[in-house]
């Protein structure tokens, strides 16, 4: 229906189409919106719609155009006069005396042995062309489906830590790993990696991540929950209770730059795990309740948050 839209706005249609199209756009308000979405990119073409009177000799230039086409990319057919000059010298004459005559054209001189011929130079350049057209298509499809296997890949990595989470916390009152006062985010994992919940020798690595991003601590390159004060100032971890199900417990680790969290990982955003277990890419930080930055705390710091439902996941170094 779009074609017939586009054929109704620039009055091609037949007679039959055109009523059919008036009767659909009647009964389709989304119709009547399309073709005004139509009209107002067609706009900017009706500077070009001011009609003009074509030149008297351009039907002259334009067989001489074609025939030094021809005889350059061709030579001389023959050794005496061409019958393209012969055409174009008929034409001048019947164009009348005020018709500018085009000079005689002169052969194109026979290609050299060292160079191929023309047409076969254009081939080469139309080939070179393509190729760089379909490279264009397609490597940025090969780079999105390598992403996209990474955020995949990223995320299992997080599924994994989540596993462990849940048994240290079956066997220690509901309690995730919390990392304690003036310690840095590293150690959760190493507190699941001596529970035996990790491999001794395991790190958590995202396959995106950049070899100089890929520290040796147990966290390698996420971010975890730095904890929350309570009402006596007390650092608590988070605990395994529907309440905390949605709030963000890991995540890709972010590099900090003039107060703000910059993805590293992955492009255009990170992936986030979530205390219930989900995991999600999100293309912002501020995916906690209400909106709340998951890179630090309600004040804007680098350190735990300032209530339970105030995420500030910490980089492996970084401490509440």
């Amino acid at each position: 229906m779009e074609e017939n839209l586009l054929g109704h706005l620039l009055k091609a249609n037949d007679p039959a189409t055109a009523r059919e199209v008036e009767r659909y756009l009647a009964a389709h308000p989304s119709a009547a919106r399309e073709l005004a979405r139509l009209r107002e990119a067609l706009a900017p073409l009706e500077a070009d719609r001011e009609a003009f009177d074509p030149p008297g000799d351009l039907w002259v230039r334009t067989l001489a155009r074609v025939a030094e086409h021809v005889v350059a990319t061709e030579g001389p057919q023959t050794t005496g006069p061409s019958q393209t000059e012969e055409l174009i010298r008929r034409a001048a004459a019947v164009a009348g005396p005020d018709t500018p005559r085009k000079p005689t054209i002169a052969p194109a001189p026979p290609p050299s042995d060292a160079a191929p011929p023309p047409t076969r130079r254009r081939n080469v350049a139309a080939v070179v062309v393509l190729s760089a057209a379909l490279l264009a298509l397609v490597f940025p499809a090969v780079v999105n489906v390598r992403q996209r296997a990474q955020q995949v890949a990223c995320q299992d990595t997080m599924r994994q830590f989540h596993q462990a989470a849940v048994g240290y916390a079956d066997v220690n009152d509901g309690h995730f790993p919390q990392v304690g006062d003036g310690q840095p985010a590293a150690t959760a994992a190493a507190a699941l990696r001596l529970a035996g919940y990790l491999p001794p020798d395991g790190r958590l690595v995202c396959p995106a991540a950049a070899p100089d991003q890929t520290t040796g601590l147990a966290l390698a390159n996420y971010a975890y929950s730095l904890g929350f004060r309570d009402e006596r100032g007390e650092l608590r971890g988070l605990d395994r209770r529907p309440e905390t199900d949605y709030l963000p417990i890991l995540a890709d680790a972010p590099r900090r730059q003039a107060g703000e969290a910059l993805p590293i990982n992955h492009r255009g955003g990170q992936n986030v795990l979530f205390a219930g277990g989900n995991v999600r890419f999100c293309t912002k930080t501020t995916v906690g309740v209400d909106g709340d930055d998951i890179f630090s705390n309600a004040r804007g710091q680098v350190a735990a948050g300032l209530n339970l439902y105030d995420t500030s996941l910490g980089r492996p170094e970084e401490r509440p």
